[in-house]
């Protein structure tokens, strides 16, 4: 699949999930939370990010998960470098989704705070009180997103194939002369009239 059929697909699943959370327990702020976290996944967090090196190498190939960070694509080159395309690590729901939320914790969120903050920031994340259903609802959002873009990948695509050699299809005879064209009864070989 494409990166816009990607996304149109975790867009779609992210509103699907939500709305199946809402018919379920009927809560809309749980329900509006998985189709956000969802969606807000999709747009900046997609486990297509493992190729964001090729911002540098290969502009053509850059996904659009990783253009739409803009300037700021570059705190993605090293997770591109560190990981192999569609990796276990970059592409399997939940393992993948917490391990990019991690490395932007560690990557960006820290430094910032240790550099204007001295990590006061850090400290006060210890005080928030968050609901148990509230972080399963973002959870739940995320990885239904990065769960559509894994299957996909799956039924769709070679899975884990970079840096292999291409399955081999079987070989069929092929001969030095040029194969004889098919003509249909009623038509005539040109080549040799009857």
């Amino acid at each position: 699949m494409t990166g816009r059929e990607h996304y149109i697909a975790g867009i779609a699943t992210s509103i699907l999930v939500g709305m199946a959370s809402y018919m379920s327990h009927g809560n809309k702020s749980i329900a509006y939370l998985i189709s956000a976290a969802g969606i807000i996944s999709t747009t900046f967090l997609d486990p297509d990010l493992d190729m964001a090196e090729n911002a540098l190498i290969n502009r053509k190939y850059t996904p659009g998960v990783v253009k739409r960070w803009g300037f700021l694509k570059f705190i993605w080159l090293p997770y591109g470098y560190v990981f192999r395309h569609r990796s276990v690590f970059t592409h399997f729901p939940f393992l993948s989704d917490l391990i990019r939320l991690l490395y932007l914790f560690v990557v960006v969120f820290l430094p910032i705070d240790l550099t204007l903050f001295n990590l006061s920031l850090t400290s006060k994340l210890k005080t928030l009180h968050l609901k148990p259903n509230e972080i399963l609802a973002v959870w739940l959002g995320m990885g239904s997103s990065t769960a559509v873009h894994y299957l996909t990948d799956l039924f769709t695509t070679e899975f884990f194939t970079d840096e292999r050699p291409p399955k081999q299809f079987p070989h069929y005879p092929q001969y030095p002369h040029k194969p004889t064209p098919y003509y249909r009864h009623q038509d005539k070989d040109p080549e040799h009239p009857s």
